[in-house]
């Protein structure tokens, strides 16, 4: 293991996880990035589209001053096309040169979305569970992933920081690999026993092929569907 795997698994070893930035510090750090003053409806914008964490702040501040935009309530309404930007650009650049291994779990996640099964995540990638393991903690080390556990089958739960990482490594893929990319999700989650309405959720983002299937699970998701609704109804 390298260093900073043996610092990081030594049981003397607290790791802390600190909170998001507030607004006021989400003002004050873009601030000492632009060195310049932030309008405070600029800097709100930036916090809502964050959520005050400080990997996409840097991001955000990044491209901000890369793009010579003034932090004034005028550019306020451009920070909703410049955040996806910043954070594709981040996640692009730490993607880059890790193993083929993370960038297959990182890509997985976004396909599986928030909250995804370990198991699930490494059949898609396509290795075993311990390779997978070890790339979302890369992953989560990078400040790029969450990793939760399930309280029922112990199955580590998966999501990422922001829905915004999400998006960008999902909007790396094309869509014919999307598309596959779900179908394969779809067979994979079938297969671990999951609910016939997340398997319904992937197919719905693939091409209809009137495979009978497919159309078996959609019809069972519908009729889980119309239950739940009638029971919210009755209650």
């Amino acid at each position: 293991p390298s260093l900073l795997e043996r610092v990081l698994t030594a049981p003397e070893i607290v790791v802390l996880h600190p909170a998001p930035l507030s607004e006021p510090a989400t003002a004050t750090l873009l601030e000492t990035a632009l060195r310049r003053p932030v309008d405070p409806r600029f800097g709100a914008s930036c916090f809502r589209a964050t959520l005050g964490n400080p990997l996409l702040l840097h991001a955000l501040a990044s491209t901000l001053a890369r793009d010579r935009i003034d932090p004034t309530a005028a550019n306020t309404d451009r920070i909703t096309e410049i955040g996806p930007r910043a954070v594709s650009h981040l996640v692009s650049v730490r993607l880059a040169h890790v193993h083929p291994e993370v960038r297959a779990t990182a890509r997985a996640v976004a396909i599986l979305g928030p909250g995804a099964g370990l198991r699930a995540v490494a059949e898609l990638a396509g290795i075993d569970q311990m390779t997978a393991d070890e790339a979302v903690r890369e992953l989560a080390r990078m400040g790029l992933l969450d990793v939760g556990r399930a309280s029922s089958s112990r199955d580590a739960r998966v999501s990422y920081t922001h829905t915004l990482v999400e998006a960008a490594v999902y909007g790396e893929m094309s869509v014919p690999e999307r598309a596959v990319a779900h179908r394969r999700a779809a067979s994979v989650l079938a297969r671990l026993g999951a609910p016939p309405e997340h398997v319904a959720a992937h197919l719905l983002k693939t091409p209809p092929d009137g495979d009978r299937d497919t159309v078996a699970v959609l019809r069972r998701a519908a009729k889980v569907a119309m239950s739940t609704r009638s029971a919210l109804s009755v209650g």
